[in-house]
């Protein structure tokens, strides 16, 4: 059985993000989706839940998994949390996830940035939008990621860069901004559908104590910590991730 594709890219990154995972598992699926989840014309929601009806009437006897990377992974658990989601879909797939960016501070969510340092990444970002891509995807490899210079420099080039539009700059501006308040804790306790949980034990960006948080509040997931890898396991470990899903894909009820 071959799978219908949505993937929700993370923050300032480029489709090419995914093409390590998509080519590791090319013969598994069929039709792929990238999209980048903070499109300021219509509502996320409908973003994700338009893209995944284009997938189901291009390809109507397929089954649809979406997947999400970083912040993407937020409003694809949104939407599984949801009361109305295509019947196409069957499951989820979340690489450096998280259900809340921003730390609480409170025994129960004490994990996460702190939002006085995303308050200044955003107005930094304000004053040299270039140099804080850049250090974003710096941190979002470990030191094991970057072992491989050519593949740490592909990673890196997988990133917006000075010429990104204006439009472009500021949707990412929003999204910084969404981040700062956005919060799907209450809708991962609503899912249904199995969750596929893939976290690198050195991610500095969605420290692995959110996807232990998702795995713990999920009715159904499965969590695989990968060590040394960083927060881009997908892009860094594509092989490994594939052994992942093939498992996961064999426990799906298709029916």
């Amino acid at each position: 059985m071959k799978f219908n594709l949505l993937l929700l890219n993370g923050w300032a990154a480029k489709p090419d993000v995914f093409t390590p995972l998509i080519d590791a598992i090319r013969d598994h699926i069929d039709k792929v989706l990238i999209i980048d989840w903070y499109d300021t014309k219509q509502s996320t929601f409908d973003r994700v839940d338009n893209m995944v009806k284009v997938l189901s009437q291009t390809t109507p006897n397929r089954p649809t998994l979406i997947g999400g990377w970083s912040s993407g992974t937020m409003p694809l658990l949104s939407y599984l949390g949801s009361d109305r989601i295509d019947p196409s879909v069957k499951g989820g797939l979340l690489f450096g996830g998280t259900a809340r960016f921003v730390n609480t501070a409170t025994p129960d969510y004490n994990f996460g940035w702190h939002k006085e340092i995303l308050k200044q990444m955003i107005d930094n970002f304000d004053q040299n939008a270039a140099t804080v891509i850049d250090a974003f995807s710096k941190k979002a490899m470990s030191v094991s990621d970057q072992a491989n210079p050519l593949q740490a420099d592909t990673f890196k080039s997988c990133f917006q860069k000075e010429d990104m539009s204006v439009n472009t700059q500021n949707e990412l501006r929003s999204a910084l901004e969404f981040l700062a308040h956005s919060d799907v804790r209450m809708r991962v306790q609503k899912i249904l559908h199995p969750l596929l949980i893939i976290a690198g034990e050195k991610d500095c960006i969605c420290p692995i104590s959110c996807s232990t948080w998702i795995h713990e509040h999920s009715l159904n997931a499965s969590l695989y910590k990968l060590k040394d890898a960083g927060h881009a396991p997908h892009f860094f470990q594509p092989q490994v991730c594939r052994n992942i899903f093939e498992e996961y894909i064999k426990e799906l009820d298709l029916k």
